[in-house]
């Protein structure tokens, strides 16, 4: 057990920074309340109160204790107590048991509480009010710590007739009022001299109090006797780690709360020493340092730490010190490490559930394992990974040694791994994960050649933690090398007779197909996950593994939606909605509610691109109703950068229908949707997210502007991208980069077009060109055709924008015949037929210029193609049978 050495006293009181620390007199009432005869019983009451006997006495104060006490001796031992306080410099009374408020006033209950009427039951009643007057005229400092309100301490409906009262009052529910006691200058009787009080209540005002585990303490109590002999710390910081400490152990159901009127500073000295080695010390000091950063934690903060561990069921404790780990100063917000930290919370609910390791018998790595599990319980992560390292430095000494010792190889060699995968887990928690698989990959040698089981469990983490660092680093080197891992590992799990572990490591090998993909555009490396993922699913079941199941279908619709980017049909598309629909079956929003709104953004964006494909503005209509769906669970409260990616993305799905139907108010929603998100993504903090949100916003703005006819809202769209451009890194995100250029094109178009502004039409044609740099028709087949497409049209328009320049109309006859080679006229008859009716333009204007017969033949047959398409399209031909009219007249003087 901990031993204490007896101080005089441990509380000084401040009088000024300038005034040396004055030891204090200090005298304690302690009262335990447990076996009631009317009102329940209490199981921890008497236990707190001997505990906090124990402790007080230890730290100076003379204390008298209290148990079970009726009315009469509790009144009793109250008065006595005060006339013993006269003289002391501090009173303290702590107090646990039942506790009720009564017409906005505090009482405590007796053992002897009678509800026989509610004249007894008001006669049975202390009044908290009347101690706290009078202490605060008999000792300069007053602590009032009240760990009451456990349950409804009276039936439904109980009257009490206050003594003095003729009408009876009922109770209020549970919970004692908020109180602040007799300020030093008001309260009559109170002298002058008096530095205040302070009442401590064991939850906030009108809220119950847990009574804690039978035969332990109650959470208030238990965090008094953790906290309250603090050396070093003011009494307010003391009091501030007894709330969180308590907000921590009750999962946030319990939030102590302090009320003072002190106007000293009162500290606690350093007069009390322990026997704890350093390293203990430092892990309470560690605590003691996370529970005052977590009272600035603003209440957006606390609120997302509170879901995911609820959603997750994680500790409190370990989430608060990631963020602490991840340095994010909880005062001003961690938006931009939502996803890490969710990631986190995973991670430690995995490693909770893994299976126990091997028994260590080293009595040093036991000690640093021990220290290690307490700093990561009491939420010191990085002085966990300290202790982590220290064990390695252990166990690699003992590696040495027991090289020697062939008959304990096999023991020793687990009991090292062990102790690396250990390490490594707590560097994962420190997202650190390149010393995770190092050390995940050490504790893989250390048993490969002993234990198969332990071999399979060590190389798949050490893959994981590759993948991990990949996608954290943004480096392909590791993601190379997690594909290496979760390969090997698929050695040691075969499909036959380890089809769920198989079929684990086939989606995760998906996943990191599927991150390498993304990252190189590699169509074959992005085949690779799909054929990874539908691998999975055909060993692993809905009905035996639901979650597991679900999630590869999800990873699997994310594959193809990012191969249909590949194609011009919608087979794929089709395929991606399935699978999504398939974990929603499992996902639902009430069971899986994080996982359920992540589906159904991918779900949303899979209708949205099959919408635009097709024209189907039913699928549009879908894909939004799905990203507000996910709004609903998602909100920017909770998860500020999820929300602001949905908004992107409803955003998306608005402007395609406000461009489809002018007449609705789709496009300003969707210009609202962008402005929204961009008031979480930041330049600075989410570059791509921010441009890709502000390119959107131009895209809505830039179709606002040619529905409406107002060129200056246009302008303003080019301007947007400009300044995109100017943002952007060509060669760190090419894809995006070249979109933007195709975007900035266009609204150059409109203005070269709307003002006759051959220099607006210069740069429409340089952007397109800079887009089709990084478009290819292999890579980006539908983004080239549009950038292609662009730049037929875009130098026709420049051509006649500067006297049709022959030259020009060659080069957009040129870039017609380059397009028109890839365009199917049989999925794309209108596509078609528009660029058929561009080219016979240019032709025909370039006929004109050279008398050339054959490009008038040509520009007739072009012509005629665009008008049969349009006729068979039920549109008006009439336009088209004057000017190919006109053309035939011309062809017909020329000589053949």
């Amino acid at each position: 057990m901990r031993t204490l050495i007896r101080a005089a006293l441990v509380l000084v009181l401040l009088l000024s920074p300038a005034t040396a620390a004055e030891a204090l007199r200090g005298v304690a009432l302690v009262v335990g309340e447990s076996d009631y005869t009317a009102l329940p019983r209490l199981d921890n009451p008497k236990r707190d109160a001997r505990a906090m006997d124990d402790l007080l006495d230890e730290l100076g104060f003379d204390v008298t204790r209290v148990l079970d006490a009726d009315a009469d001796k509790l009144r009793d031992e109250i008065a006595d107590f005060v006339d013993d306080a006269a003289g002391a410099d501090v009173a303290l009374v702590y107090y646990s048991g039942h506790g009720v408020e009564v017409g906005g006033r505090n009482y405590l209950l007796p053992v002897d509480t009678d509800l026989s009427s509610p004249q007894a039951a008001g006669a049975s009643l202390v009044a908290v009010d009347d101690l706290l007057g009078a202490l605060a005229r008999t000792v300069p400092v007053t602590i009032v710590l009240l760990d009451a309100c456990r349950t409804d301490a009276f039936p439904a409906g109980q009257l009490v007739t206050l003594p003095g009262e003729a009408a009876p009052l009922t109770v209020s529910g549970p919970g004692l009022g908020t109180m602040r006691g007799p300020t030093p200058v008001a309260a009559p009787g109170v002298p002058a001299d008096s530095l205040g009080m302070v009442i401590g209540f064991a939850a906030s005002p009108g809220q119950p109090a847990l009574d804690g585990p039978p035969g332990g303490n109650s959470p208030y109590a238990a965090a008094l006797l953790k906290h309250f002999a603090a050396g070093g710390y003011s009494f307010a910081d003391v009091m501030t780690m007894v709330s969180e400490e308590v907000y921590l152990k009750t999962s946030a159901r319990q939030l102590p709360w302090v009320n003072s009127s002190l106007r000293r500073v009162l500290n606690f000295g350093a007069a009390v020493a322990d026997a704890d080695d350093a390293d203990r010390r430092a892990i309470r000091e560690g605590r003691r340092q996370l529970l005052l950063t977590i009272a600035t934690a603003p209440d957006a903060t606390r609120r997302y730490v509170e879901t995911v561990a609820a959603s997750e069921q994680v500790p409190l404790d370990a989430l608060y010190g990631m963020l602490s780990v991840l340095g994010v100063d909880t005062s001003g917000g961690s938006a931009q490490l939502e996803r890490q930290l969710l990631d986190g919370a995973r991670q430690i609910r995995e490693f909770q559930e893994r299976a126990p390791g091997a028994v260590v018998q080293d009595a040093e790595l036991l000690r640093l394992a021990g220290l290690a599990d307490e700093a990561q319980q009491e939420g010191a992560i990085a002085l966990a990974l300290q202790f982590r390292e220290q064990a390695t430095a252990r166990a690699r000494e003992l590696s040495g040694e027991r090289d020697r010792l062939e008959d304990q190889l096999k023991a020793d060699r687990l009991e090292i791994a062990a102790t690396y995968g250990e390490h490594a887990e707590t560097a994962a928690l420190n997202f650190d994960y390149q010393t995770a698989a190092k050390m995940f990959g050490e504790a893989y040698d250390e048993v490969r050649r002993w234990d198969d089981e332990a071999a399979l469990h060590y190389k798949w983490n050490e893959a994981q933690a590759l993948k991990n660092d990949g996608d954290l680093r943004g480096l392909n080197g590791p993601l190379d090398a997690a594909v290496a891992g979760y390969t090997e590992a698929l050695a040691l799990a075969p499909r036959a007779t380890r089809p769920a572990e198989w079929a684990g490591l086939k989606n995760n090998l998906g996943n990191a197909y599927l991150a390498l993909a993304e990252r190189s555009g590699d169509g074959a490396t992005l085949q690779q996950a799909i054929d990874a993922f539908h691998a999975a699913l055909e060993v692993s079941a809905r009905d035996t593994a639901p979650e597991d199941w679900a999630m590869t279908q999800n990873n699997l619709g994310i594959a193809l939606v990012d191969l249909s980017y590949r194609e011009t049909g919608r087979e794929t598309l089709d395929a991606a909605v399935a699978a999504f629909h398939a974990a929603l079956a499992v996902r639902t929003r009430a069971t899986l509610p994080l996982d359920w709104a992540t589906t159904q953004n991918n779900l949303g964006i899979a209708l949205k691109v099959l919408g635009d494909r097709t024209g189907d503005l039913t699928l549009t209509r879908a894909a939004i109703d799905a990203f507000r769906q996910a709004l609903e669970v998602n909100s920017r409260a909770r998860m500020p950068l999820d929300w602001a990616m949905l908004q992107s993305n409803l955003g998306n799905a608005l402007s395609v229908l406000g461009k489809a139907e002018p007449d609705s108010d789709a496009l300003e929603q969707a210009l609202a949707a962008y402005e929204a998100a961009l008031t979480e993504y930041r330049r600075e903090r989410t570059p791509l997210d921010w441009a890709m949100a502000e390119i959107n916003r131009a895209v809505a703005m830039r179709a606002l502007g040619a529905r409406d006819g107002d060129i200056n809202r246009i302008g303003a769209a080019a301007d947007i991208y400009q300044e995109v451009l100017a943002s952007l890194d060509r060669a760190a995100a090419p894809q995006i980069w070249a979109m933007t250029q195709n975007n900035l094109a266009v609204a150059l178009s409109d203005i070269a077009n709307g003002l006759s502004y051959p220099e607006a039409a210069e740069a429409m044609v340089a952007a397109f060109r800079a887009a089709l740099e990084i478009y290819t028709p292999e890579a980006n087949p539908a983004e080239w055709l549009s950038a292609e497409t662009g730049l037929a049209n875009g130098l026709v328009t420049l051509a006649f924008l500067k006297g049709e320049d022959p030259a020009i109309l060659g080069e957009a006859v040129a870039e017609h015949r380059v397009a028109l080679a890839r365009v199917d006229a049989a999925a794309q008859p209108r596509a078609f037929a528009l660029l058929h009716q561009s080219m016979a333009l240019a032709l025909d204007a370039l006929a004109d210029r050279t008398g050339d017969a054959g490009m008038l033949d040509e520009a007739i047959a072009s012509a005629t193609i665009g008008r049969d398409i349009f006729v068979a399209e039920g549109e008006d031909p009439a336009g088209f049978e004057g000017w190919i009219g006109g053309m035939k007249a011309r062809r017909a003087a020329l000589k053949p």
